[in-house]
């Protein structure tokens, strides 16, 4: 089924751990947020964070801004690293949060044309046309290594909210993976296989569940969130 709607209200509490860069970025964005000299070290941050699982949305914000007071030092491929982090936090709001900040004329070009497509695939559930259109545009996403692992991670919260029972070609289509590492998906999720079909435990046998925002509710799930991220990236 279509669930589309993503809410605010689903964002995670706010990580009290800062790294001394993480801290440096945010003494340069109050000091420095609308000088041009703040667009390198900015667009240096995105990088590390497309290869760490480090992210921090106010520094990309930032940059995204310095980019409209500067047009002429805007860099495309920058702009699609944030997209490509951004859309690797759902059900947070942060990737329509960016394209505010991204110049409209940008749109319907690339990469953001691609990325946009990307999220409406999977603000809509379509997650069999979101692999199909992350296939046309696999070199792009390349620069998030964990892009994929993070989006499967998404996906399994959507069904773990959706669903009562899966049938087993279906749930392998939505993460697109092979039947032996969707059983892995399963099992760390918590949920059962029952011969071709898995069976996901409803919200009410769930412990920590008393949230009425299926996001929510799925977030609150550290446990299993860490286990889903260890077998995903096991692969």
């Amino acid at each position: 089924p279509a669930c589309a709607i993503l809410s605010p209200k689903a964002r995670p509490p706010p990580d009290t751990t800062m790294t001394a860069e993480r801290e440096a970025m945010r003494d340069l964005v109050e000091n420095k947020g609308f000088d041009a000299s703040s667009i390198q070290p900015l667009e240096a941050y995105v990088q590390k964070q497309c290869e760490t699982d480090e992210y921090d949305l106010e520094a990309n914000l930032a940059l995204l801004r310095l980019y409209q007071f500067f047009p002429e030092k805007l860099n495309s491929q920058h702009i699609g690293r944030i997209l490509i982090k951004a859309l690797s936090h759902l059900p947070n709001t942060d990737f329509l949060l960016c394209t505010y900040l991204i110049p409209e004329n940008l749109h319907e070009e690339e990469p953001v044309a691609s990325l946009s497509t990307l999220a409406a695939d999977l603000e809509t559930g379509n997650f069999v046309k979101f692999w199909e259109d992350a296939t046309a545009c696999e070199e792009l996403l390349r620069a998030v290594p964990s892009f994929h692992s993070s989006v499967r991670t998404f996906i399994i919260h959507v069904i773990q909210n959706s669903y009562h029972v899966i049938s087993m070609s279906e749930f392998c289509r939505f993460v697109n993976t092979d039947e032996a590492e969707a059983k892995k998906l399963a099992g760390a999720a918590g949920w059962k296989i029952d011969a071709d079909k898995i069976v996901i435990p409803r919200e009410d046998d769930n412990k920590g569940k008393g949230s009425s925002s299926a996001f929510e509710a799925a977030l609150n799930e550290d446990n299993m969130i860490k286990a889903l991220r260890v077998t995903i990236n096991d692969a």
